[in-house]
């Protein structure tokens, strides 16, 4: 990491940086012809473990977990409350209130700017509901790492706008805060993720502030956390 990124860093809770550093919606599909539901079988049959709870926050942190009951989603119920949308990481106990958060645009750009989260929040519309999945939702004793839900928020391509890269500038770097001084048993600290602008276009990416209706809860991303639909939920 540069000097100025780690300046960056530690000076704001998130940025977007560009250098040169080089989630799906959910829609209800019909029935297959000749098609016959029979019955539900529970999660974990072939290794007999029992399921984890479901819809309880587990550890904290880098470790905690929540996971989905996904056996209760049917057609007209797509969307998960955000009470039972999943949590793969908690918020960070060091993690700033949210009324002193900002975002700064910076890196190789002509003139640096910041964006109060507040002014997000004012600028954030509807971007429909997508769905986010965990990339290590592989125990076949839950699965429940993967919840879809109605997102609001501001899309990054506008954010960008407002400034002028240098023509050295390619990629664009995220950065989010992360907990790097509480030892996890299960993640490397370290929030960020590269893109290049037209990524980011063509996925519809956008910062999200809101989601069912409802600002972000802390451990869901508040105030604001990126959300890229088709990806996993780690970018």
């Amino acid at each position: 990491m540069s000097l100025l990124l780690a300046e960056l860093a530690r000076a704001y809770p998130a940025a977007l940086l560009v250098g040169e550093q080089t989630a799906a919606s959910a829609t209800s599909l019909p029935d297959p012809p000749g098609a016959r539901f029979v019955r539900t079988m529970p999660l974990g049959r072939l290794d007999r473990r029992p399921a984890p709870p479901y819809h309880q926050l587990l550890g904290s942190g880098l470790d905690a977990r929540q996971f989905t009951d996904l056996s209760a989603l049917d057609a007209g119920h797509l969307v998960t409350p955000t009470e039972r949308f999943y949590v793969r990481s908690g918020a960070a106990p060091t993690l700033p209130v949210a009324a002193t958060w900002s975002l700064t645009l910076g890196g190789l750009v002509r003139d640096e700017k910041a964006v109060t989260a507040e002014a997000l929040r004012h600028d954030s519309d509807a971007r429909g509901v997508h769905l986010m999945e965990c990339a290590g939702n592989a125990d076949p004793a839950n699965f429940g790492l993967l919840s879809a839900a109605e997102w609001s928020g501001v899309p990054i391509a506008s954010l960008l706008d407002r400034v002028q890269p240098a023509s050295s500038g390619t990629r664009i770097r995220v950065i989010g805060f992360d907990d790097e001084q509480t030892p996890s048993q299960t993640s490397t600290p370290g929030a960020s993720w590269i893109f290049t602008r037209d990524e980011l276009e063509q996925a519809g990416a956008f910062l999200a502030t809101g989601m069912n209706g409802q600002p972000l809860t802390r451990d869901h991303g508040a105030p604001v956390r990126l959300l890229v639909p088709n990806y996993y939920g780690c970018s």
